[in-house]
């Protein structure tokens, strides 16, 4: 259940960043802080699941970017600036998963086992 609760955290947090990003709010403070949320439900995701491929879950959310920032007419030699975003964006939030969930893998291991209270 904690997975589930985590990935949709992580799944609403890109999704609201790169909303916000689109809309070009003039706020660069309110962007930044939503990049920062998305950095943190990054590493959150990769800490409770100790999966390093959870970073595949990037790929969900860079073609969320698409209808966003697209020219119209499209522009075939320019990419739509918003999928470029979402892809820089992603690579970072996919780094941070991974990097995370090894840090938690080594920080498992090297904890060792859990000890048993109760028996000696």
């Amino acid at each position: 259940m904690a997975r589930i609760a985590v990935v949709l955290i992580y799944l609403a947090s890109a999704a609201l960043a790169i909303v916000v990003i689109d809309a070009h709010s003039e706020n660069e403070r309110l962007e930044t802080a939503l990049m920062v949320l998305w950095g943190v439900s990054s590493v959150l995701l990769g800490w409770v699941t100790r999966q390093p491929l959870w970073a595949a879950l990037v790929i969900a959310v860079v073609p969320f970017s698409v209808p966003f920032g697209s020219q119209n007419p499209p522009v075939y030699h320019e990419a739509p600036i918003m999928v470029v975003v979402a892809f820089y964006l992603g690579m970072g939030s996919a780094a941070l998963i991974a990097i995370s969930a090894l840090a938690r893998m080594l920080f498992d291991r090297l904890r060792g086992p859990a000890p048993s209270i109760g028996r000696g």
